[in-house]
C-alpha cells in the first residue's frame, strides 16, 4: 500500500474531496467543489470509506460549503449509517452476554472499540458488523455457544481441525441480521503466529462500550492492531482505517517506547511503521516525531520481507500467507501439521 493508491473513483476532483473528508482538522488537504453528478459519486465513495460521520462533522463545521440539498443529503446518509451501528451495538450486548453467561469474556475488537476509544464522538466512526477476539482455549466453545443462541454459520467454512487451531475467525450472522466475525487471532498468516494470544488478553482494558460493559485491548496492542488492519487486512484500505492510525498515533498516552519494543518482539516495526506514514502522508497530516525516534528505519530481514510479502496483491492472500505462516510455527513436526491442516482446509478457511 502506498499514500495516495485511494484514487478509486476515476475522477481526481472525488477522491481528493473524499480524502478531505478522512482527514483531521490539521491537514493540508482542501475541499475542492463538486458539480451535482460529481456530487453523487462521492457519497457513493463516503459510504464505501465508512466516512458518514467525519463528512456530517465537516458539513457542521463549514456549513456555507454545503447548500440546502447536499446539508440533507448529509444528514441521511449519518442518520442511515447510525441506524446500522445501533443494530451493531444491539448484538454485540447480546452476543457478549451469551458468552458472558458461559463465563467466556470476549475483547471487543475494530470497529466499536475504535469508535469508543479513538474518536471524541463514537457517531464519528461508523461500523457494519461486530468483531470479537476470542482466547483460543475457548473458541470452539463460543462458536458453540453462538450458535446455539440462533446464530448461523457462513456457508463453507474450514475444516474442524484447521478452524479450531488455525483460522484467524468464523462468520456468523446474528438473528438480528448482523455479522459477528468471531477471532481467533487479530491477523491470520504469519503475524498471527507471532503474536501472543495470553498477552493481548492479560493486558485487556475494562470499558464501556456503546453502553456495554467488556474488554478492550490495551492500548498498545490496539495501536498495533490498528496498524495491521490499515496495511495488512485489505488490499486497499478503507479511508477510515487511516483516519484510525491518525487518531491512535496523536493519543498522548500511548507509550511509543513500549509500542516500539512489542512490535519489534512481534516482526511488526515495519508494519507499525508504514502504517503511520502512509496514514500521515495521505490524509496531508504531518508524521509525528516520536515514528522516527521509537521506530527508525532498519534493514528488513528475509523472514520479514516474506511475511510482508505474503500479505499483497489480491488473489491467493490466503495461500501464500498459510504457506508463510508455516516457516514460524515452531518445531518440525509443528509445521508438518500446519501444512497437513492447510491442504483439507480449503480458501474458505481465511
Amino acid at each position: 500500500m502506498r499514500a495516495g493508491n485511494h484514487d478509486t473513483t476515476g475522477d481526481p476532483v472525488v477522491d481528493h474531496f473524499v480524502r478531505w473528508v478522512a482527514a483531521p482538522g490539521a491537514t493540508t488537504c482542501t475541499m475542492p467543489d463538486l458539480a451535482d453528478d460529481a456530487w453523487e459519486r462521492a457519497l457513493v465513495s463516503v459510504r464505501a470509506h465508512r466516512l458518514q460521520g467525519l463528512l456530517d462533522q465537516r458539513a457542521r463545521q463549514a456549513p456555507d460549503r454545503f447548500d440546502p440539498v447536499r446539508r440533507d443529503a448529509i444528514r441521511r446518509e449519518r442518520a442511515l449509517a447510525h441506524a446500522v451501528t445501533l443494530r451493531v451495538d444491539a448484538t454485540m450486548a447480546d452476543a457478549t452476554g451469551v458468552l458472558a453467561r458461559h463465563g467466556i469474556e470476549p475483547i471487543v475488537l475494530k470497529g466499536a472499540g475504535h469508535a469508543s476509544l479513538l474518536y471524541d464522538t463514537p457517531g464519528l466512526r461508523p461500523y457494519v458488523d461486530l468483531d470479537l477476539l476470542i482466547h483460543p482455549r475457548d473458541f470452539p466453545a463460543a462458536v458453540d455457544r453462538l450458535l446455539a443462541a440462533g446464530c448461523v454459520r457462513r456457508a463453507g467454512g474450514a475444516s474442524p481441525a484447521w478452524e479450531r487451531h488455525h483460522t484467524k475467525s468464523v462468520t456468523l450472522r446474528h438473528p438480528s441480521g448482523c455479522a459477528i466475525d468471531v477471532h481467533r487471532t487479530i491477523i491470520g498468516g504469519p503475524y498471527g503466529v507471532r503474536i501472543d494470544p495470553d498477552e493481548l488478553f492479560r493486558q485487556r482494558r475494562r470499558c464501556v462500550v456503546a453502553g456495554v460493559d467488556t474488554h478492550v485491548l490495551g492500548l498498545e496492542h490496539m495501536a498495533l492492531h490498528v496498524c495491521i488492519s490499515a496495511l495488512l487486512a485489505d488490499a486497499t484500505p478503507k479511508l477510515i482505517a487511516l483516519r484510525d492510525v491518525v487518531q491512535m498515533a496523536s493519543r498522548r498516552d500511548l507509550d511509543s517506547a513500549s509500542l516500539a519494543h512489542t512490535a519489534r518482539r512481534w516482526m511488526l516495526t515495519s508494519v507499525v511503521r508504514d502504517a503511520v506514514r502512509i496514514a500521515h502522508l495521505t490524509l496531508g497530516v504531518e508524521i509525528p516525531r516520536w515514528v522516527d525516534t521509537a521506530l527508525p528505519a532498519h534493514r528488513t530481514s528475509l523472514r520479514e520481507s516474506v511475511a510482508r510479502w505474503s500479505y499483497g496483491g489480491v488473489s491467493h492472500r490466503w495461500r501464500r500467507q498459510t504457506v508463510c505462516a508455516t516457516l514460524f510455527v515452531p518445531g518440525l513436526r509443528a509445521k508438518v501439521v500446519h501444512l497437513r491442516r492447510a491442504v483439507t482446509a480449503g480458501s474458505s478457511a481465511a
